[in-house]
């Protein structure tokens, strides 16, 4: 179990039950030195200011890291993480084997809604982590590195790890269940009756078998649901076009008819004469953006069940090109700003579906793609 800082990976090497009369700690691998974040970790355990004695049985704890946290709150997510593990005797000590799963986290806990909060420096940390992996022998294991939901509306920095964000530790029973890891857990928050319990069962021992067909058995489900939502829909859609006879006083109903896949080429469209555009999509699809060719991102609006209205281009003296996001998922306003900020840094100017797809990919968002030229 690892802390992701801007400094690298700091390692939870040991979590030991302490009596009531003494106060939680947490000291440097080696050394009697209490850790700069030690006297924060104490507020940290205790029921009334922070989540720990709400989690996990026991009083106190003594916390030993492998090297020394300096500041911030950032550590409190792996803290968590690191208990639960500790409290089912699947901690890890020492340097990870080719069986162990590296966890890795950042996150700031807000001990009254038990909300896992945004960080700064991700990048940084995500940097620093490839950096240390790369010193052990990460290949052969299972890596997780969990970050907040927040940070993931944010523009993600390009790396080759999976990053699995949270939103509020009562997630984190399911998420280390599909690590083979299952937790009994009582979690409440200061303000109400709210709980949060972790009614998995712990073995005393977890064996490949065991882990390999929860493996499988969760490939299944996920695969099932991909078939109903990402397998092409061979529903034939329209893209409905008002031709303007007159101006746009008359105008005569074109439909063009096409196939749901991935990713679609629609035919191009004559933008002489052209008064509305709209597409009929299916019931599954939450969500529409279009990126124009100037690399502006709008969002569309559902007109009426299944019907969206695609905005004309302004300049209409050249031909122009437009590609449209459909997602199976209800984005918001955050998620346009953070793609408008993701091509932003892009050095092509060019827009296609695999430079959306990376950024959707790093989103976790499942979408579709349709792209279309508008000729002069």
């Amino acid at each position: 179990m690892y802390v992701a800082t801007t400094q690298g990976l700091v390692k939870i090497e040991k979590i030991l039950n302490l009596p009531e009369s003494q106060s939680s700690v947490v000291t440097i691998k080696g050394s009697a030195d209490k850790a700069s974040i030690s006297d924060s970790y104490e507020h940290f355990v205790q029921r009334t200011t922070g989540v720990i004695q709400r989690m996990v049985d026991g009083q106190n704890f003594h916390v030993i890291i492998s090297q020394n946290i300096d500041h911030g709150e950032s550590w409190q997510l792996a803290f968590v993480i690191g208990h639960l593990l500790a409290s089912i005797s699947r901690l890890a000590e020492g340097e990870p084997k080719d069986s162990d799963t590296i966890i890795i986290a950042s996150g700031r806990v807000d001990p009254l809604t038990n909300k896992v909060e945004r960080i700064e420096f991700l990048q940084q940390k995500i940097i620093r982590a490839q950096l240390a992996l790369s010193g052990l022998n990460s290949t052969a294991n299972s890596i997780c590195f969990f970050i907040p939901t927040d940070n993931y509306r944010a523009p993600l920095p390009d790396t080759s790890l999976v990053l699995t964000p949270v939103n509020e530790l009562q997630e984190l029973s399911n998420f280390l269940q599909r690590l083979g890891l299952s937790v009994n857990s009582t979690l409440t928050t200061t303000e109400s009756n709210q709980v949060f319990t972790g009614n998995i069962i712990e073995s005393q021992s977890v064996n490949k078998a065991s882990i390999l067909a929860k493996f499988i058995a969760g490939s299944l489900m996920l695969l099932l649901a991909l078939w109903f939502i990402l397998i092409p829909n061979t529903e034939t859609l329209f893209i409905e076009t008002r031709v303007g006879l007159n101006g746009c006083i008359e105008t005569q109903e074109i439909t063009h008819p096409f196939e749901l896949f991935e990713s679609n080429i629609l035919p191009a469209i004559n933008l002489h004469g052209l008064c509305r555009m709209q597409i009929l999509l299916p019931e599954h699809i939450q969500s529409v953006f279009l990126i124009s060719d100037a690399n502006k991102v709008l969002v569309l609006e559902e007109q009426k069940t299944n019907l969206w209205t695609i905005p004309l281009p302004n300049k209409q003296n050249m031909s122009r090109e437009y590609l449209l996001f459909l997602s199976t998922s209800k984005l918001d306003k955050a998620d346009q700003q953070s793609l408008t900020d993701y091509l932003s840094g892009l050095e092509s100017p060019s827009i296609s579906p695999d430079i959306i797809k990376s950024w959707s990919k790093k989103q976790n968002i499942s979408a579709f793609f349709l792209t279309q030229r508008l000729i002069h």
